[in-house]
């Protein structure tokens, strides 16, 4: 009986290795079963010292950042600056912040590449992006930014031993510095003149959040070193994540004063670099913190922000988003017009309020500038035609501005509020909208229940969109959501329009979350993608439409490496616990769609040196008519090798390997 068993063992044994190396020769042939290739090491920027220069610098720029060890270029956005790497050591991890260790997408060695960049006398002023490329692809983007004052280092300035502080150049200057410990505090002392204004500006872009803070030199009783505060800024916005801060401030007297650049909670390391501007107030038009984009980039579209800019070619931008379906019947063609400029034609598109694929016709009435400031002081409430850009200021707390507007049954239309000069919550406007009887029929207030139900948010939203299903005249009121604030910098804007249904954000992203109200927010950002040769990499797309918009939207992706294709593809979502109750969204919020893009590499796909740029776009598609194309995103692609195995693990294999298999 135990040969029995002994010979069947023998046999079935000799089977299954038979069968084993079969599949194995199998999977060898078509790729199945072959394990993913593993991607070595890609770049990454850590900061940047200094972070910036004027025109017709010439400089060494440090690169921290990790995996840098085999960088060999330096991409920038423009050919007007160039760069070249001509040192890279490798640095410890000690100085790097705690927070910057866990941002690390890889586990490289940290190093400090030192870069030779030159800045062209006819360089764009404004924010350049840069990146570090090497064999494990390209980098993340970083921020350098051209200005016109001439850039100084902190440690080149002269120090006064008694007020321990650097004495800064006259003149328009930019010094670029760094909180380099915990604790540490940067002072510069400077003469001002009597009446002179002056404006204070600190640029990061490291993620770290600076201070700023003016101080006089007072004396007192106990030490005649004491100084007195004049003027402090922890940033412009914590709402809006700016942390960036400024000030503008006028001396009363001539004399000595300081200025001290720290950080919030004691915040320091090598990687907490800044640069410090001080101009004249009237040269504040140009904003380091805030500096616009020396190569402006198509594609991002943000329709519900209270910063957002609002014109007169409201209309025209958004019927560009959309497509526009020719009508017949001369009726029809009236009643897809919008609001004549009289105030008194109908907004209903041919498939009715709510119905519309796409914008039904082009409307003929056009935006029209009314200035509450101007007509505000009269009696009676003035009215206006629709459609219109409202203009007025909140000129003192308890301030409400009202206008008065006419519609017909059916009426579908659009409300936007900006605010041009005080974002929010400093300026947060309230914008309701009532009926003949003083009724309120809505506003701009999202009310919403979570949780369990015992948790209530009112959120204030800058688009509101509404139904008209009676017709007749109606009030317009705007006022601070508070009732305390006020003045002449408190300045709005507002829209108000026929809905045009159209394609608003689309957002790229590794992933998306959702808030409490259920919407889908935004998400990890995609600065680049890196691909082995034989492997696979994912972005989820977000589709936003506006405003009954429910045609399809077509993506497409250009400038693809060779051997990287593109497929859609699905995955399982999580479960997400249901809202209690949205309110009344449809009044608040766009309809949301999410697709899972996979990029593919072939295991034979070459290997690229120089990214490609990669380019998305996407068409409105309204009753089989294909729109024009939106662009939406650009971003840089490399094909790289897979990381190679340690010299102990190829000896390893070897040895597990069988003596005929080796050839």
């Amino acid at each position: 009986m135990k040969l029995h068993w002994m010979l069947a063992f023998v046999f079935y044994s000799s089977v299954f290795m038979a069968v084993d190396r079969l599949v194995a020769a199998e999977n060898e042939s078509t790729g199945a079963g072959r394990a993913a290739p593993t991607a070595r090491p890609e770049p990454q920027i850590l900061s940047l010292s200094p972070l910036g220069a004027a025109r017709g610098a010439r400089l060494q720029v440090e690169v921290r950042g990790r995996s840098l060890e085999e960088a060999y270029a330096i991409l920038v956005d423009c050919s007007s600056i160039t760069a070249e790497v001509k040192t890279i050591e490798p640095i410890g991890d000690e100085d790097i912040k705690p927070a910057r260790r866990s941002e690390a997408v890889n586990a490289g060695t940290v190093s400090r590449a030192v870069v030779e960049l030159a800045v062209a006398a006819d360089a764009r002023i404004g924010s350049h992006s840069l990146r570090v490329v090497s064999p494990g692809g390209v980098s993340n983007t970083s921020s350098f930014v051209v200005h016109e004052e001439p850039l100084t280092f902190e440690k080149d300035l002269p120090e006064d031993a008694a007020l321990a502080a650097r004495r800064l150049p006259a003149g328009p200057v930019a010094v670029s510095g760094k909180i380099g410990k915990p604790g540490e505090v940067d002072t510069y002392f400077f003469e001002a003149q009597q009446g002179q204004e002056l404006f204070f500006e600190i640029l990061n872009v490291s993620g770290f959040d600076p201070q700023l803070s003016l101080w006089e030199p007072s004396g007192t009783w106990f030490s005649s070193l004491d100084l007195r505060r004049l003027a402090f800024n922890d940033e412009p916005n914590r709402a809006s994540k700016k942390l960036n801060p400024s000030l503008t401030y006028r001396f009363e007297r001539k004399g000595r004063f300081l200025i001290q650049v720290g950080a919030f909670l004691g915040q320091g390391s090598a990687d907490c670099s800044y640069q410090l501007r001080v101009v004249p107030a009237t040269q504040r038009n140009f904003s380091l913190a805030a500096a616009t984009l020396a190569h402006p980039v198509e594609g991002p579209w943000e329709e519900r922000d209270f910063a957002r800019e609002l014109g007169l070619d409201r209309l025209k931008a958004l019927r560009a988003r959309t497509v526009v379906v020719p009508l017949e019947k001369p009726s029809e063609r009236r009643e897809a017009q919008g609001v004549a400029s009289t105030g008194e034609g109908p907004t209903t598109t041919s498939n009715g309020p709510g119905k519309g694929k796409g914008l039904a016709a082009e409307s003929t009435a056009e935006m029209v500038l009314v200035s509450h400031d101007e007509v505000g002081e009269a009696k009676q409430v003035p009215k206006i035609a629709v459609p219109a850009l409202i203009e007025g200021t909140i000129e003192q707390p308890g301030d409400v501005d009202k206008l008065r507007f006419q519609v017909k049954n059916g009426t579908r239309l659009a409300f936007e509020i900006q605010t041009p000069q005080r974002p929010g919550p400093f300026f947060t406007p309230r914008v309701g909208v009532f009926d003949e009887s003083d009724q309120e029929v809505f506003n701009n207030v999202y009310v919403y229940a979570y949780g369990s139900g015992e948790y209530k948010a009112n959120v204030i939203r800058s688009k509101v969109i509404f139904n008209f299903e009676h017709g007749g005249e109606y009030r317009l009121e705007v006022e601070d959501v508070t009732s305390r604030n006020g003045g002449p910098d408190f300045r709005y804007r507002i829209s108000v329009r026929p809905q045009i249904p159209h394609v608003g954000r689309i957002d790229v992203a590794s992933s998306f979350a959702r808030t409490f109200d259920g919407s889908i927010t935004d998400g990890p950002e995609v600065q680049h993608l890196n691909l082995v040769a034989g492997g696979v990499k994912k972005i989820v797309v977000l589709t936003e439409q506006e405003e009954g918009f429910n045609g399809e939207i077509a993506l497409n992706f250009e400038g693809l490496p060779p051997g990287v294709a593109v497929f859609p593809a699905t995955g399982i979502q999580p479960e997400r616990p249901a809202i209690l109750d949205e309110g009344k969204k449809e009044l608040y919020r766009p309809a949301q769609q999410e697709v899972t893009v996979l990029f593919v590499a072939a295991p034979d796909a070459p290997v690229t040196r120089v990214p490609h740029m990669v380019r998305l776009t996407a068409k409105p598609v309204v009753g089989g008519i294909l729109g024009a194309a939106l662009p939406v995103q650009e971003f840089p692609m490399m094909v790289v090798k897979p990381d190679e195995p340690a010299s102990h693990e190829v000896k390893e294999d070897r040895a597990n390997k069988p003596s005929g298999d080796e050839s």
